[in-house]
């Protein structure tokens, strides 16, 4: 896994909640993340 594979993975399982489905692909998985709505912001306490 390259760094950058390591990076959009962090990202996606921020976003998503599970790994990164596709390995070597980042101009994909940057735009899939670019068009997915933002995680939803933390409630305060």
């Amino acid at each position: 896994m390259t760094d950058e594979d390591r990076e959009l993975d962090a990202l996606w399982r921020e976003r998503f909640g599970e790994p990164l489905p596709i390995l070597g692909a980042a101009d994909i998985v940057r735009a899939v993340l670019a068009r997915s709505d933002p995680p939803p912001a933390a409630e305060a306490a």
